[in-house]
């Protein structure tokens, strides 16, 4: 799937551009990472998007609370990262070489005693949502819009997915306003069921589910204050 939005970039970037014309503000484009360890028995996961908010893994990238990020698009996928290689050095094993696979991909996710990696579809028909404040931006997306299958699928070392940058991501119809000062919460959502085996069981691997917010970043943009603001005191 292509999850690219060029035209509502545009828009946004030109209309950022315009809102702080004055200003300190440097507008980049950005996309954050976070992470949610998957276990047999949660089927509520909620994600920490602050720097400060909880301890995080050493590939999550999350927002700084002076910061700004006017999000575009969403990615969504499952990594399978051997602890024991992150902690010896080994390129394969550390988070963030780890690959983020869109879909329940057996070479990835090895099957073992109490692990069945096809249930891990159930990551792929369940539903996210996004409540900033009081507001719910996002009731409840259908994460099956995020499952990409390439032509091409990994099936060996010397045979690998066919992925693009986009990837994985979904575009959003506008783009959401996340400040380091709000209230920010990002679910998702599954339904389980009896026998549910999607932890990896493999002996030092672990599953994570991850979410990446991708768009436009001011950094420090919390404390910049627009002419309007100026004008109006």
């Amino acid at each position: 799937m292509d999850g690219s939005n060029q035209q509502l970039e545009r828009e946004v970037f030109q209309s950022l551009q315009k809102k702080y014309e004055g200003t300190s503000a440097q507008i980049a484009m950005h996309t954050l990472r976070l992470e949610q360890l998957i276990s047999n028995n949660t089927t509520a996961y909620k994600f920490s998007i602050l720097e400060d908010q909880s301890s995080k893994t050493k590939s999550e990238i999350r927002l700084n609370k002076n910061d700004i990020l006017f999000m575009t698009s969403i990615g969504y996928g499952v990594i399978a990262v051997n602890n024991a290689a992150a902690t010896s050095g080994t390129a394969a094993g550390k988070d963030s070489a780890s690959e983020i696979a869109t879909y329940p991909n057996q070479t990835i996710f090895l099957a073992a005693t109490g692990f069945v990696p096809t249930d891990l579809e159930v990551f792929w028909k369940a539903t996210l949502q996004l409540v900033v404040g009081t507001t719910t931006y996002i009731p409840g997306m259908e994460t099956d819009g995020f499952r990409f299958v390439p032509q091409t699928q990994k099936s060996a070392s010397t045979n690998y997915d066919q992925y693009s940058r986009n990837s994985g991501f979904m575009a959003l119809p506008t783009y959401y306003e996340l400040r380091g000062t709000d209230q920010i919460n990002f679910e998702v959502d599954i339904t389980s069921y009896t026998g549910l085996s999607v932890a990896n069981a493999n002996s030092n691997y672990e599953n994570r589910l991850v979410l990446r917010p991708r768009g436009f970043i001011i950094r420090n943009g919390a404390s910049i204050r627009l002419k309007k603001q100026i004008a109006e005191d």
